[in-house]
Order: C-alpha cells, then sequence, then structure tokens
C-alpha cells in the first residue's frame, strides 16, 4: 500500500456535524439512552396533557409548565449546545492549526493526523471500528 495524504481547512459547521455524528454512533443501541428518551417524552406527554386539562377548565397552566421546560432545555442542551461548545473549545485549543491545512495520511503502519504545531498517530491494530458518515 502506499501513502495517502488528505489535505482540508478545518470548518466550525463540519466540526459541528462531525461531533453530532460522533454522538449518533456513540449512543446507537444504548439501553440507558432509550431510557432517558422515554421518560423524557412521559414527562413532556403527561405536561403537555395537565396544561391542556388546565386551560380548558380555565385553571392556570403555570405549575405545569416545569417538567416541560426541563425537557425542553434538554433537548436544547443536547441538540445544540453541546455540539456548539465542542467546535468552540477545538477552536481555542487548536487556533495555531486551524489557519493551515489539515493533513491525515493513511500509510501501511496506521493514520495519523498532522497540523503545524502537533501530530497524533493511531496504528491499525489499535482501530476496532470504521464508519462512514
Amino acid at each position: 500500500m502506499e501513502r495517502l495524504e488528505y489535505r482540508f481547512l478545518w470548518n466550525a459547521g463540519e466540526h459541528r456535524r462531525f461531533y453530532r455524528a460522533l454522538q449518533r454512533t456513540a449512543r446507537r443501541g444504548s439501553k440507558a439512552r432509550l431510557a432517558l428518551n422515554i421518560w423524557l417524552g412521559f414527562l413532556a406527554t403527561v405536561s403537555i396533557l395537565a396544561m391542556i386539562g388546565a386551560w380548558r377548565s380555565g385553571n392556570s397552566v403555570l405549575p405545569m409548565t416545569p417538567p416541560l421546560a426541563c425537557v425542553i432545555v434538554w433537548l436544547v442542551f443536547d441538540r445544540w449546545f453541546l455540539a456548539r461548545s465542542a467546535t468552540r473549545a477545538y477552536a481555542r485549543h487548536h487556533a495555531a492549526c486551524i489557519p493551515n491545512d489539515q493533513v491525515r495520511v493513511l500509510t501501511p503502519e496506521g493514520i495519523s493526523a498532522v497540523c503545524t504545531t502537533s501530530s497524533a498517530s493511531v496504528s491499525w491494530e489499535g482501530i476496532c471500528r470504521v464508519e462512514e458518515t
């Protein structure tokens, strides 16, 4: 096998998409994540039904909003904030590399990530699974 080299410029939008793909892959098949989704769905459903019932009877819907607000805050945190936060942290910690080419090198020994200030390598024996996104 010959040496293959791939160069690209870092992009915040692509980094967020990469982070979300990692999240989806890591959570796939997770029983804990399924239980959390069921619980959040149950809380949201009960809150919405209670709000509808209170609204129809003329009572205040305000006491029923905290559980629904917690579900909404969790979804915003999980779906939006985590990816943006990881992107900002990466940009802050790799500020010297970002304006330059990011280089990925595939060799018979393994894969390497190289930029102007750092380099990291993983041998093929250290790679358990590859997933295309």
